[in-house]
Parts: structure tokens; C-alpha cells; sequence
């Protein structure tokens, strides 16, 4: 049975919709974006991704931002600086590495100018300022395992999360964000894992000054006492 001439047009241009210069990759296996915002709003990021397997040539990364200040690629364990440039396609805006290993890690560090508007973000009541981080993957291939790293602004704590993607598995399970300080800031953590084409994690959350609010303390100590009382049978043996 013969095949129309025009299908076979339409599939060979299917074919080439997607940014297909260079070889696309195998399979990422993780991603650590790591957005640390500065007190003007910006933001000093750091994104990490690696792949298992994939041909010879140049390749195009998933990129989030449409701007990127003091845009610096590094590969592999030795920090490599190889070269690299933001690429339109389609009205979609990726990282092109000009020389990537068939297995590695590629680190891109750059200044986002505008990533947090405060105005936008607050004060609200108590001063809190409230904002949502996003990260996507316009990539056809999926990402087995991503991390989202938000480090507050200086001299800001958290003071609580809103909604997130992916959501909690139920009431009861442990949600897919958690906090932690380090070297005296607050950073932020959000997991996902089998990140597809379109597909994002993203999570809302809330800040203060540092020294605000004296109840933010107390909240957190009776939250993590309520959770021993209520989760108590899952840490003691009997």
C-alpha cells in the first residue's frame, strides 16, 4: 500500500520541529538548579545537568529564563569552561553547549536581573512577602530527577510553603520540600522526579525579615512536636 506524498512531508516536518541541530541525548538523569536571589531582586543561578549516554556534537539544554548576565558553561569534574550560548527556537529559549562529552555534567552560572519583584511579592500582613519558583523542562526528553534550590535573600527566613508540583502524595505522606540552613541562610528544596516534555515543578512559598517575627520559632518547635506525637509509632520500636 503506497504511502500520500503528503504524510510523509508532514512526518519528515514533525521530525524536525524540535530544535534538532547537533545530536539530542539519550536520557538526563538529573538536574540541581540551585537560584540564589540577591537583595535587588536578582538572582545568581547555578544549573546542573547530566546525561547517561548520547551522540557526537553540540547540544541544547533546557533554559528557564529568557536573559542571562555573565554566562559562564563549565563540563565535567574538572570544570572544563567549554562554549555556550542562549538559543531561540520556536519561541523557546535553550542553552546551546558547543561541545559536550557523550556521558557528563554541564554547569551553567549566569545572573538572572529581574528574578523577584518585590513590589509584587510584598510586604502583606505580619511582612511577609509571598513568591513561586518554576522549573521546566522544554526538552523532548524526560529528566529522571530534578532538584530545585531557592537560597533566600539576605537576612530573610522562610516562614512557609504554598503549593507545590508535584503535591504531596496524601495528607499523611512527607511533601516534596523541606528547608534547611546553611552558613546562616535559608534554603529552599524541591524534589520531582521523571520531569517529561512540558511538564514543571514549582513551589510557592512565604519569607520575613529575620527577627520579624518572634512566633516563627515557637510555631516551628510546636510543629515539630506535634509531628513526633502524631508520628510516634514509626519511630519507636516496640
Amino acid at each position: 500500500m503506497r504511502v500520500p506524498l503528503k504524510i510523509i512531508l508532514l512526518m519528515a516536518a514533525l521530525s524536525c520541529a524540535w530544535p534538532c541541530a547537533g545530536a539530542a541525548p539519550v536520557g538526563f538523569t538529573s538536574a540541581h538548579e540551585t537560584v540564589a536571589i540577591q537583595a535587588d531582586g536578582s538572582a545568581r543561578v547555578r544549573s546542573e545537568l547530566s546525561w547517561k549516554e548520547r551522540d557526537s556534537g553540540s547540544l541544547l539544554l533546557p533554559f528557564n529564563y529568557t536573559a542571562a548576565e555573565n554566562l559562564r558553561v563549565t563540563q565535567g569534574e574538572k570544570g572544563a569552561v567549554v562554549a555556550a550560548r542562549l538559543e531561540q527556537v520556536e519561541g523557546m529559549t535553550y542553552l546551546r553547549v558547543a561541545a559536550a562529552r557523550r556521558a557528563a555534567t554541564v554547569a551553567a552560572e549566569f545572573i538572572v536581573p529581574r528574578y523577584l519583584d518585590w513590589n509584587k511579592a510584598g510586604p502583606g500582613e505580619y511582612g511577609y512577602y509571598r513568591w513561586k519558583s518554576v522549573y521546566r523542562n522544554n526538552m523532548r526528553r524526560p529528566i529522571d530527577s530534578v532538584t530545585l534550590e531557592i537560597v533566600l535573600p539576605p537576612g530573610f527566613i522562610a516562614a512557609g510553603f504554598g503549593r507545590s508540583v508535584p503535591s504531596p502524595a496524601a495528607e499523611e505522606a512527607l511533601p516534596p520540600y523541606w528547608v534547611k540552613n546553611v552558613d546562616g541562610a535559608s534554603h529552599l528544596f524541591m524534589k520531582a522526579g521523571d520531569l517529561a516534555l512540558g511538564r514543571a515543578c514549582s513551589l510557592e512559598y512565604s519569607f520575613v525579615r529575620r527577627g520579624r517575627s518572634p512566633w516563627l520559632p515557637l510555631a516551628a518547635a510546636l510543629a515539630a512536636l506535634l509531628w513526633l506525637f502524631f508520628c510516634r509509632d514509626l519511630i519507636f520500636i516496640k
